[in-house]
């Protein structure tokens, strides 16, 4: 029977393997770099307004209880 290129357990499969997880690595990273600079974006504007109202926040009023 031929073998096919890219076939399980050869040098092509591997190959193929290493670059299609290589290139979905890629494809995640370029969707979460937006979000991270929006949650900085988010984050600093909240750091700035509470510094303009002065407000300090402590663990007694983050308690549930």
């Amino acid at each position: 029977m031929q073998e096919l290129i890219g076939s399980p357990g050869t040098v092509s499969g591997l190959t193929l393997r290493i670059t299609q997880s290589a290139f979905a690595a890629a494809s995640i990273a370029s969707w979460s770099l937006p979000l991270v600079s929006y949650l900085h974006c988010v984050l600093w504007l909240l750091n700035e307004k509470l510094e303009a109202s002065n407000y300090t926040f402590s663990r007694k009023e983050s308690s549930i209880l």
